[in-house]
């Protein structure tokens, strides 16, 4: 329980990653005390959950790939092991591992669709798990993939899910040009972001305002940047490089730095 609250806590910011490392060194010292595998792997996956989520994506990967290694001797534990495999994937497309990751995922859903694992087979379609067909230029492989995860999964509410599947087309929309449906769309779903509480969890604030800064930028460039659309535009995108200038996290600023290099070239 202290390691998931710990993980939980630690989405917020990077700020607080003092603070949750004490609680983790706690959890830590239970769970070698208790000697089940079980509480070792849940502690490692919740350190390496809050290290991808505070942008430690090395640090995050390692933490993972110990807590696979510890749950692979469990039994009952598909949701652990559906978790740690997703935040293994977020980490690796942080880190370029474009590579490691088409050599592995294909197969990984393909397993997960074989036992009607919902959960791992969309978790590994969606989001910025969107990038490995990409990568190698298969828009139409992107949107039917996107299209299946989304088609089984629930249409109840506003998961983690559908978010997942909103960045996901927002993605592909930019990578084909289509600012403007870009737009329209991590707009339109902006307000379910904020009553799901999704813009509560720092990477996930900053993917929703990169997106969206840099379909702003787009369309700009698109109208024109000196017309009056193109500078109200651009004046968007620029807030939103300002707000994830805000978040004080390494790897924002970076990004934020890119989106800002954009707004100066316009």
């Amino acid at each position: 329980a202290l390691a998931l609250e710990a993980g939980l806590v630690g989405a917020r910011s990077a700020r607080i990653a003092p603070r949750v490392a004490r609680v983790f060194d706690q959890a830590h010292a239970l769970a070698v005390e208790c000697g089940e595998p079980h509480a070792r792997g849940i502690v490692s996956a919740a350190q390496g959950m809050a290290a991808i989520l505070q942008g430690r994506f090395a640090e995050g990967l390692s933490f993972s790939e110990d807590a696979e290694r510890m749950l692979r001797s469990c039994i009952g534990v598909t949701w652990e092991r559906d978790t740690v495999a997703t935040q293994m994937s977020w980490a690796q497309i942080y880190l370029g591992r474009f590579a490691a990751l088409a050599a592995r995922v294909p197969d990984t859903i393909r397993e997960a669709e074989e036992r009607d694992d919902r959960y791992l087979a969309t978790a590994l379609r969606t989001g910025t798990l969107v990038w490995i067909p990409l990568v190698r230029g298969d828009t139409a492989a992107a949107r039917v993939a996107l299209d299946e995860a989304i088609r089984r999964w629930s249409e109840r509410g506003f998961l983690h899910q559908h978010w997942d599947d909103l960045l996901a087309r927002t993605e592909l929309d930019l990578y084909t040009g289509d600012a403007a449906a870009a737009l329209s769309l991590i707009r339109d779903g902006w307000p379910s972001l904020k009553r799901a509480f999704v813009l509560e969890i720092q990477i996930c604030r900053e993917e929703a305002l990169f997106a969206r800064g840099r379909a702003a930028l787009r369309r700009a460039m698109q109208v024109g940047p000196a017309s009056s659309d193109g500078r109200r535009l651009i004046k968007a995108a620029a807030a939103d490089a300002r707000r994830m200038y805000g978040e004080e996290a390494g790897y924002i600023t970076a990004l934020a730095d890119v989106l800002s290099a954009g707004i100066a070239a316009a």
